[in-house]
């Protein structure tokens, strides 16, 4: 009898690991520990990959992957946190249902238009603040991407484009007219206008070059929104309904061909009137009381 229960004892051990391992006593009490073990004992489980916690396995492919976001998307659904696939099985997914679910998506967007209107000028009107400042982020950081799309849509599309300037201008000519003598009232548009008239009038007398509103904000601000001679002392521009006056002189004269003018911001400066007026058509060095060689 202590032979057998030896034996038991030694067998059910190896078999199933108990949590402890009992080896004394009186043959009936090995027997006795023996069945009180089987009915009542628990015993450890056998190590599996699930019981791993940095790992878990995909519920489509059966992979074990990772337990990271890397490798399955976020869930607050569940316990860990993370979806019950990977992400490569949802790629595959959507890759095979995305054309699929683009028709149903544009099938409903069509089915529920007014609704959908709604629901986004409402969620606008509640994240106005935050919308701007994305989208004005957006494209601070993909500013020469926006400029390249821009500059080949317009080549691809000119036609197209052209016939839709011309169709808006037909319809809305009084506004645009309204809108356009408004702007012209501004300083900002004062400003366009003389560089355009300028600019018209370097093209027809065959003076290479030109000239932008913001060259010529940029010459005002190295000035010092002073004259560029000396004549006047070199005096501050006088300002007349809240804009500077002052003047765009060539120091090479327009009216010399001979000499090589120039329309560009290298060859033209900022002069009060009096004394562009006073210089006329000479050059700097025969201007003596501007006090400039060139």
């Amino acid at each position: 009898m202590s032979k057998l229960a030896s034996r038991a004892d030694s067998w059910y051990n190896r078999g199933v690991k108990l949590l402890c391992f009992e080896s004394g006593g009186t043959p009936s009490k090995r027997v006795t520990n023996l069945l009180w073990r089987l009915v009542n004992m628990t015993t450890l489980p056998l190590p599996t990959p699930e019981s791993n916690p940095s790992e878990k396995r995909c519920s489509k492919c059966k992979r074990m992957w990772p337990a990271t976001p890397e490798y399955f998307c976020r869930d607050k659904k569940t316990k860990d946190g993370l979806h019950a696939g990977c992400k490569q099985c949802k790629s595959e997914y959507n890759a095979s249902r995305s054309e699929e679910d683009r028709k149903s998506h544009k099938a409903w967007l069509e089915a529920h238009k007014e609704e959908q209107k709604q629901y986004n000028k409402h969620y606008y009107a509640e994240h106005r603040e935050k919308k701007i400042l994305s989208h004005r982020q957006w494209r601070e950081e993909h500013c020469e991407e926006i400029k390249a799309y821009e500059l080949q849509y317009r080549s691809e599309h000119h036609e197209e484009l052209l016939l839709g300037y011309k169709r808006y201008n037909a319809v809305h000519r009084e506004e645009r007219a309204r809108k356009s003598k408004l702007y012209r009232s501004t300083e900002h548009g004062k400003l366009l206008r003389r560089t355009v008239e300028n600019n018209r009038r370097a093209r027809k007398k065959a003076i290479p070059g030109i000239l932008t509103e913001e060259q010529i904000l940029h010459k005002l601000k190295l000035q010092r929104y002073r004259c560029y001679y000396a004549a006047c002392g070199h005096s501050k521009f006088e300002k007349a309904k809240g804009k500077y006056v002052f003047h765009l002189e060539h120091t090479i004269p327009v009216s010399r061909a001979e000499e090589g003018p120039r329309h560009d911001i290298d060859y033209v400066v900022l002069a009060c009137p009096s004394c562009n007026l006073r210089k006329h058509d000479r050059l700097p060095h025969e201007f003596f009381e501007g006090g400039r060689l060139f």
